[in-house]
């Protein structure tokens, strides 16, 4: 059987999509920092004697940043389900004669299925990460309209 090339502009999109996720891993965990951050300020003014307004406005910042935490988690979660043949994790299962077999006569359709599949990874990750962000926005600002609230009277 003749072996078909695969096209170098495939490859390379292979390469783009793997590197977009570890840019979307490298975000969410960037973001989670930041979210410890929010959660600490949380914490921290959870034990002082505020008004009222103040109280409500910073457990209700808490909601949307903890969500954001939520979603972050989720991006960065390995899947581990559905092994596309030839992934590493098929590899855990297939035989060595039948990984070489597969590789030696991958074919260009292989690659494009891993591109894609590796491409929807991506853009769910993204997703998340984005509306983390906006989450996390939010909570943001009713956390500084709590800070207002505790230091401005009513």
């Amino acid at each position: 059987m003749a072996e078909i090339p695969v096209p170098a502009g495939l490859l390379a999109a292979r390469d783009h999509v793997r590197d977009e996720l570890r840019r979307a891993d490298s975000k969410a965990t960037t973001l989670l920092s930041l979210v410890g951050a929010a959660l600490a300020g949380v914490v921290a003014l959870t034990g002082r004697n505020l008004p009222p307004v103040a109280t409500v406005a910073l457990w209700t910042s808490a909601v949307p940043i903890g969500l954001s935490v939520l979603l972050l988690l989720s991006a960065i979660r390995p899947n581990l389900n559905g092994a596309a043949p030839g992934s590493w994790l098929a590899s855990l299962t297939t035989e060595p004669h039948e990984l070489i077999k597969y590789y030696r006569t991958a074919h260009p359709v292989d690659v494009v299925y891993d591109v894609q599949s590796l491409a929807r990874i991506a853009c769910r990750k993204f997703i998340r990460i984005r509306r983390a962000v906006h989450l996390l926005v939010l909570g943001l600002f009713v956390l500084a309209g709590a800070l207002v609230a505790s230091v401005v009277p009513l």
